[in-house]
């Protein structure tokens, strides 16, 4: 139909509204512009109209008409006539397509900037915002008064790193001199003065492993985590010894470090090229159990008492060597899984036939290989070309990076309890605590109010939502930050120097001692380690065995929750969040899968919400806009659609009810839309997303989850408030009579 047929067909008012909510669109581009920029929301009405003249200036005249023409159409599917520019197509078609202006209005801007910032979707800004942070609270030189003392340690060690001054005045000394406890120096630098009959490999490994380095030469002791665990003895990992970089391209540049390392030799090439084929040699062994051990029955696995290990080639002290290497106290009559027989007595032939040289050669590089960040320059330069030669991202950090990297990973939790406590505060998680008790006594209403669920399992179902706990930022001891570090054993940490060497290793060894502490713990421990570990996700979810609602951090802030914007915006896109998750700890209980309380629905109940949720099963397989990147089966993503459905009819009559008890909020400065509608436009937000930028996300994404545009406007459509809040008659495409509706 041309323009002018088009508005002869229209009135002069209808002409003046299409034109007037054109001009409104611009502004609500505007606020999503600044609401996906933005790490704080909109901290004042100054702010909001600073950054709307500044996107505002930038829209062309493209951006107006494109959206023109998409409320031309929202417009349209207000006031449908029966089809009348519809002809020959498919209705159900047509209503997706129409509803679809919804999706690519909410995520233009989104859309539109995604593969310019390299973002998969809206969320992504929240993980490189969280980034940022996280590193933030490393790296500031500011120390506050109530810092804890092991983030006082942390940024101790950071600083240290950074001190590149100092590591050159230290001139490796301290790093040789502990590589001089442990093997007696690195033979093609000692030369003469390296005595052969002092070295032992044994020795060599306990004493790295007391010192803090890398120790796992030739076997290491895992922890077998079934039947409630048990030491393992195994080879050493592959991919360390891939990462210590024995190849013949390498032997020029490992001949430098041990050139200036001191090295005077003529045979060092000779002594290196021989260390490869060793390091070759192991690897082979390795590999060869590791295709033993993927072909067995996990089953067969057989575990034997410390006193009855008895190899015919490799004769150990293994209670003392399980001792020295544990920190534990093992007993001869301990079981461990011991099934290395084979690869002991080919290690035993590989050992036989080299010079312990060799061996030791092999043993000094994997102590520099570990230690390269904290040498001087001139090591670390040859050594990121080796690293650069295998393809190695780890080559090209800057040195804020690598010292960044370093601190986080020696001081597991340190940070991240630190950015829990700053970004999370008290006062706001009151705040959200206050959502979710709202949307909690929400769906407890909708429960006793629904028509499916008979009232046995209604019964059980509100006592088992009002069990239901939650963790805001993360678990009330990580803002106890003494007893979060004493969880982890932060207490026992001291440093003998601020050396950096001194200081790495010291670390080092605390983690390892916490890795095997894990098999002293009593199941209540374990439990307590693992709700206790922050988690920087930028997800939601519910723990079933725990019966509780996890927000990380990362998601309170942003777009998604600022204590500074009125109530609407936070209840559309966090509260969504809470109800889906709510949501999701009453249906886990309809098809069997009830944890420890078992399946606690009726079959009746179950036999009624297959019933109720049929309709939703049959709109997401008609959807026509599937992506491969996404699962296309309704049934396969009913759970979480339906976690979308009930999830934001709960955030709205939340919300809904909060104003009742509370007052009603003005809309936003500028932007001409009443509350209601920003909240519908909010709960869109935090689902856009650009499919084709990530492979990874792709693949992650063949899931549970529905096609996010489906997943951004199904439910909106079946809403009993939408279509009165945008003032659609009923019977539209956007406010069809007949709905599918879960809660009734």
């Amino acid at each position: 139909m041309g323009w002018k047929k088009w508005f002869r067909y229209h009135t002069s008012l209808e002409k003046r509204l299409i034109v007037f909510v054109a001009v409104l669109s611009v502004f609500v581009l505007v606020l999503f512009v600044c609401l996906l920029s933005s790490a704080h929301g909109f901290e004042s009405v100054e702010a909001v109209k600073a950054k709307a003249t500044e996107v505002l200036n930038q829209l062309t005249e493209a951006d107006f008409q494109q959206c023109f023409q998409q409320w031309k159409s929202l417009i349209e599917r207000c006031r449908d006539r029966q089809g009348e520019y519809i002809e020959g197509e498919k209705v159900a078609t047509v209503v997706w397509i129409l509803v679809r202006i919804f999706y690519n209005f909410a995520c233009g801007s989104f859309l539109k900037n995604a593969f310019s910032l390299g973002h998969f979707s809206t969320l992504s800004h929240l993980k490189e915002l969280m980034k940022n942070q996280l590193k933030e609270v490393v790296v500031e030189k500011t120390n506050k008064r109530n810092m804890s003392r092991m983030l006082s340690m942390q940024r101790t060690f950071y600083k240290a790193c950074m001190d590149e001054t100092e590591i050159e005045n230290d001139e490796n000394r301290s790093f040789l001199k502990h590589l001089d406890e442990i093997v007696g120096g690195w033979p093609v630098v000692k030369l003469y003065r390296w005595v052969e009959r002092d070295f032992d490999w044994v020795q060599a490994m306990l004493k790295a492993r007391r010192l803090g380095f890398f120790y796992e030469f030739y076997f290491r002791v895992d922890i077998h985590m079934k039947d409630n665990g048990s030491l393992w003895i195994r080879p050493p990992s592959r991919s360390d010894l891939a990462s210590f970089h024995w190849r013949d391209e390498n032997l020029d540049a490992i001949a430098k470090i041990a050139t200036v390392m001191g090295s005077k030799s003529l045979d060092t090439l000779t002594h290196l090229r021989r260390t490869i084929y060793f390091a070759e040699r192991l690897d082979e062994l390795i590999k060869t159990y590791d295709d033993a051990v993927a072909h067995r029955n996990e089953n067969k696995i057989k575990k034997i008492a410390v006193k009855s290990i008895d190899h015919v080639f490799i004769k150990l002290p293994w209670i003392g060597v399980l001792k020295n290497i544990t920190g534990l106290k093992v007993r001869e009559d301990d079981m461990v899984v011991f099934d290395v027989n084979d690869y002991f007595r080919d290690l035993y032939y590989l050992l036989m036939q080299t010079p312990k040289k060799i061996q030791a050669n092999y043993i000094a590089w994997t102590a520099i290989s570990t230690n390269a960040d904290y040498l001087t320059k001139n090591v670390r330069d040859i050594y990121r070309d080796i690293q650069r030669s295998a393809n190695d991202t780890k080559a090209n950090l800057s040195r804020q990076d690598v010292c960044y990297r370093n601190s986080v990973g020696l001081f597991k939790n340190v940070a991240e309890g630190e950015y829990v406590r700053r970004y999370t505060p008290l006062d706001k998680r009151k705040r959200i605590r206050e959502m979710i008790t709202n949307i909690k006594q929400q769906l407890e209403t909708d429960i006793e109010d629904n028509s499916w669920m008979d009232k046995e399992t209604k019964d059980f179902a509100v006592r088992y939502i009002r069990n239901v706990s939650e963790a805001i930022g993360w678990t009330d001891v990580v803002y106890n930050a003494g007893k979060f570090e004493r969880l982890f054993g932060y207490h026992k940490v001291n440093f003998p120097s601020t050396n950096l060497i001194e200081m790495a290793r010291v670390l080092s060894n605390h983690g390892v001692n916490r890795y095997y502490k894990q098999l002293t713990y009593t199941d209540s421990e374990m439990e307590e380690q693992y709700l206790n570990t922050p988690q920087l996700d930028i997800n939601a979810y519910y723990l079933q065995y725990f019966n509780k609602i996890v927000l990380p951090t990362p998601i309170l802030q942003g777009f998604l929750y600022d204590e500074k914007r009125p109530n609407y915006m936070n209840y559309g896109a966090l509260g969504s969040i809470i109800g889906h998750e709510f949501t999701h700890a009453l249906t886990k209980n309809a098809m069997g899968n009830g944890g420890e309380d078992g399946p606690w629905w009726t079959n009746r109940t179950v036999e009624n919400f297959r019933k109720a949720t049929q309709c939703l099963v049959d709109e997401y397989n008609a959807y026509p806009y599937h992506l491969e990147e996404f699962n296309k089966n309704g049934t396969a993503t009913l759970e979480e659609n339906v976690a979308d459905f009930i999830g934001r009819q709960l955030a709205y009559t939340g919300y809904q009810n909060w104003v009742r008890h509370n007052y009603h909020e003005d809309s936003l400065p500028g932007v001409k839309l009443t509350p209601n509608q920003i909240f519908w436009i909010m709960t869109s937000t935090y689902l856009c997303t650009e499919p084709k930028i990530s492979e990874t996300q792709k693949r992650r994404n063949k899931s549970t989850h529905g096609v996010p545009s489906f997943r951004t406007l199904s439910h909106v459509r079946n809403s009993p408030y939408f279509g009165k809040d945008f003032n659609c008659p009923v019977g539209s495409k956007m406010n069809p009579e007949k709905k599918c509706l879960i809660f009734t």
